[in-house]
């Protein structure tokens, strides 16, 4: 008889330890989501933000190039003939403004 309750109370321990476990992790998967999804809105806005300033100062041939690339999603051999530029030019005032604006941006965070 006391072996069996003894062996009840180990049950119930171990359920109610396991059960804590899978409610802790469930929490902290959920919560911090919930959390995290607000933050990260706030600084991909200032960020965006951030690019959108920095995209002003760019050279107007640089900027039509890179908007054209990031926000109109063109590839580079759309972009060259809409522009009548040969591709690798292209190629050199994406990476450029890249560059500029990834620099520009280290700064900012």
């Amino acid at each position: 008889m006391v072996l069996f309750i003894a062996h009840n109370l180990v049950i119930d321990y171990l359920r109610r330890y396991y059960r804590k476990q899978e409610m802790s992790a469930y929490f902290y998967e959920y919560g911090v989501t919930v959390t995290d999804e607000t933050e990260s809105s706030v600084i991909a806005n200032d960020l965006s933000v951030q690019e959108n300033l920095k995209l002003l100062q760019l050279s107007p041939q640089r900027r039509t190039v890179y908007i054209m690339s990031r926000f109109q999603e063109k590839t580079t051999p759309e972009i060259s003939e809409e522009l009548c530029l040969s591709r690798r030019t292209v190629e050199n005032h994406l990476l450029a403004s890249r560059k500029e604006i990834r620099e520009y941006i280290k700064l900012c965070i």
